[in-house]
């Protein structure tokens, strides 16, 4: 079985796979520079969650921490995913989910290309003004989050927040 449990590891594993191995977002449009996305409505609207989850994930967000996990191969269908290597108690910060940001590709089960391109795939929070709908794809670059699987029984959720004028995408 195919075990990867140390940062050397997960490097190892990154290069197999022909992934680059990214701590922060990448974005492809030049707008991100400029625009903070603590002016939008959707910010605004939602200035209090927002600014919880700042307060409670900032610090640890703004270091690289992830929670102690490893990656092992599932199988040749369903490849990697990742895992707890220690109880992780409720509440507590997974990693942010890392990738280059780009505009959202509409997933369209006839297109086997775009259905794998989308597959490690998230929305991005909100609007860029003057910019498509967006999505951060770690297809090509990302963290260990990329091999969170879906479930219908999660154990985690997805959060969001701006965190130095960027918005951050993490698991919980």
């Amino acid at each position: 079985m195919e075990l990867y449990k140390t940062e050397k590891d997960f490097n190892l594993l990154f290069k197999k796979l022909g992934v680059r191995k990214i701590n922060t977002n990448e974005f492809l449009f030049t707008e991100k520079i400029t625009f903070d996305p603590r002016t939008t409505p959707y910010f605004k609207d939602n200035f209090d969650e927002f600014s919880r989850l700042e307060e409670k994930y900032g610090k640890k967000l703004r270091d690289n921490n992830y929670a102690h996990c490893y990656i092992k191969k599932i199988d040749d269908s369903i490849g990697y995913g990742l895992f707890a290597a220690e109880p992780i108690v409720a509440g507590v910060l997974i990693g942010e989910y890392t990738g280059i940001i780009k505009e959202a590709l509409v997933m369209d089960s006839a297109d086997k290309n775009i259905a794998e391109e989308t597959e490690y795939a998230w929305d991005y929070p909100d609007t860029i003004p003057g910019l498509p709908e967006l999505e951060i794809n770690a297809g090509s670059a990302g963290s260990i989050l990329r091999f969170v699987n879906h479930s219908f029984t999660p154990n985690l959720r997805i959060e969001h927040t701006v965190i130095e004028n960027n918005w951050k995408v993490f698991f919980v």
